[in-house]
């Protein structure tokens, strides 16, 4: 996956993955903290088991969550950045009809903001986009890159 050039780069979000995880280890963590709250006498084994039934009960909330709305694909594209309902393999996602798309032209910087871990888009016009992580094959700093690239590739030379 090449970030510079004019072939499009669609960039998948990992949520499926980490929705995954969340579920299964909710699923393993729940029972052991019921059955340590159930079963076992001492105030330790009532403590992790109250640990463990918080934790497997934020899980499930979280993983459930994440997979009514998932994020959005990126593609970037010879006309510019378009932001597309990346659907699930069971049921399309919800999503306008209409996805947000920024011109090359559009675009005034990228940059990497390390503290909110995203890629911030600045555009001529309107608040910056906020593209959050995890996506499923390039990291951080790659796709600010590639971003960088198009955008170094759409501009009209000034000399």
């Amino acid at each position: 996956m090449s970030p510079s050039g004019n072939q499009p780069l669609l960039v998948r979000p990992a949520v499926a993955e980490v929705t995954r995880l969340r579920l299964l280890a909710a699923a393993l963590v729940l029972p052991a903290a019921l059955w340590l709250l159930l079963r076992v006498e001492g105030t330790a084994a009532k403590t992790v088991g109250l640990l463990g039934l918080l934790a497997a009960l934020g899980w499930l909330s979280v993983g459930l969550r994440s997979r009514r709305r998932p994020p959005p694909c990126l593609l970037l594209a010879e006309r510019g950045l378009h932001l597309l309902p990346c659907p699930q393999p069971a049921a399309p996602a919800p999503g306008p009809s209409n996805p947000p798309t920024v011109a090359w032209s559009d675009v005034t910087s990228v940059e990497v903001d390390e503290d909110a871990l995203c890629v911030l888009v600045h555009r001529r016009d309107g608040e910056p986009l906020r593209l959050q992580p995890p996506w499923q094959g390039v990291g951080l700093h790659e796709l600010a890159e590639a971003l960088r690239a198009r955008v170094a590739a759409h501009r009209p030379d000034d000399g």
